[in-house]
């Protein structure tokens, strides 16, 4: 089971709609061959299905980050593909480490590149029927794009790149706002298309 926590909801949404908060899950380390049950690989992907939205934490004191971040998301590709069209943000943690902060805009604008720019949600729900997964709204690809083989490139690009240290809590305020920003366009979306649908 991950370790569960809670996020409150976005105060400057006004009072009413602050208690919509999000409940997390942290998925430690995957590593190469998760899909394929090493590690605990297998025990922890299966809980994304429930997910709506995906934070990948990247070590960027390591020695080859976007790589780091490569295997991840190549992992969650051959586990389950759908979860790659999942809206997500990275963070670069353990800024606080010299060699980290001063790689770190380079390592975020490599990763920020990485992956299809992202067509209006709203364009793109009016041109593409709907299907559910796990729960989960998703825009129907046509036959021909479904049946393709896809590789990382061809998934959306994360919705923000950001650093910080928790150990120093240098942008960890920032952080929460992508995540909280990123959850109001997951909202937004499910509004629309249950606009749409009545």
């Amino acid at each position: 089971m991950p370790n569960l926590g809670r996020l409150d909801g976005d105060p400057s949404l006004g009072a009413l709609r602050y208690s919509s908060g999000a409940t997390l899950a942290d998925l430690p380390g995957l590593i190469e061959g998760a899909h394929l049950g090493k590690g605990l690989g297998r025990n922890f992907l299966r809980h994304l299905r429930r997910t709506r939205l995906l934070v990948h934490v990247v070590d960027a004191a390591a020695e080859d980050p976007v790589n780091d971040y490569m295997t991840v998301k190549e992992e969650l590709r051959m586990y389950n593909p759908e979860y790659l069209e999942r809206p997500y943000i990275v963070v670069l943690n353990k800024i606080d480490i010299p060699e980290a902060q001063d790689r770190l805009p380079l390592i975020a604008q490599e990763i920020r590149t990485i992956g299809r720019v992202e067509t209006p949600k709203a364009e793109l729900s009016k041109s593409l029927p709907n299907r559910i997964i796990d729960g989960n709204l998703l825009p129907s690809l046509s036959l021909r794009e479904e049946q393709k083989e896809k590789g990382i490139q061809d998934y959306p690009r994360p919705l923000a790149v950001v650093g910080a240290s928790v150990l120093k809590h240098i942008g960890v305020d920032n952080v929460l706002k992508e995540v909280r920003a990123a959850l109001r366009k997951c909202q937004d979306l499910d509004m629309e298309v249950t606009a749409r649908t009545e």
